[in-house]
């Protein structure tokens, strides 16, 4: 395999397939890449109720959650757990 020179120092590969975690990686770096575009993107075109605080700032784990967002945030994570 390309890149494939034995490191895996927590083993994982003697329980996971390696193509299968090969995967998930690259699909968590797209959603990575997704989130630093997503962030400053969203302070700047969300609808002024969802931004809260007197600097008006998107929620976030860094900024902070209000009761809605809480609720927001926490059925997006779920959905992404759920499709994972």
């Amino acid at each position: 395999h390309a890149g494939d020179f034995g490191f895996d120092p927590l083993g994982f590969t003697e329980t996971e397939d390696l193509y299968t975690l090969m995967e998930a990686e690259i699909r968590h770096a797209r959603l990575a890449m997704l989130a630093v575009v997503g962030w400053p993107l969203s302070e700047l075109g969300a609808p002024q109720w969802l931004l809260h605080g007197n600097a008006h700032l998107a929620p976030s784990v860094l900024n902070g959650f209000d009761p809605l967002t809480f609720i927001g945030v926490a059925a997006i994570f779920g959905g992404f757990g759920y499709f994972e």
